[in-house]
C-alpha cells in the first residue's frame, strides 16, 4: 500500500498493458492507417473490434494482427453508410455486453479526380463515407 503522501503511479501510454480492460472500435480497421491504430491499440493490451465493408478483409486484417501478437482482435463487417449495417454491429456488441471505450472513426475513400472533373455522384460518396 502506497502513502497518502506518494504522488499517483502513472502508467505510461507505451505500456504492454496501458489499455488492458478497455474495447476499442475502429472503423476501416482492414488496412492503412485504421490497421495500424488497430493494431497498437490491441498489442498495449486492448479488445479490438476492427471492421471493413468486406467480411473477409476484417477477418484476414484481424488474422494478421493475432499474428503479431494481439490477443483479442474480431474482424467485423460494417458499411458506415447504412443505418442497418451500423445497427447489426452495435447489437452484436451489446449481445456479448462488449461496451466501447475507444472509438477510431478512421473509414474514409477518396475518388481521385481532376477536381473541375468531380461528378456530383463522386462528391456525395466521399462524403457520405468520410
Amino acid at each position: 500500500m502506497s502513502d497518502p503522501g506518494d504522488p499517483p503511479e502513472i502508467r505510461s501510454p507505451f505500456a504492454r498493458d496501458a489499455l488492458a480492460g478497455t474495447r476499442a472500435l475502429v472503423t476501416g480497421g482492414s488496412r492503412g492507417v485504421g490497421r495500424e491504430v488497430a493494431s497498437y491499440l490491441g498489442l498495449h493490451g486492448a479488445s479490438v473490434v476492427l471492421t471493413s465493408r468486406s467480411l473477409e478483409q476484417a477477418e484476414k486484417a484481424a488474422a494478421a494482427l493475432r499474428e503479431q501478437g494481439v490477443d483479442d482482435v474480431q474482424g467485423r463487417e460494417l458499411d458506415v453508410t447504412s443505418l442497418d449495417s451500423i445497427t447489426r454491429l452495435v447489437d452484436r456488441l451489446w449481445e456479448n455486453e462488449a461496451e466501447v471505450q475507444i472509438l477510431v472513426n478512421n473509414a474514409g475513400i477518396n475518388i481521385p479526380q481532376p477536381a473541375l472533373e468531380v461528378t456530383q455522384e463522386a462528391w456525395n460518396t466521399v462524403l457520405d463515407v468520410n
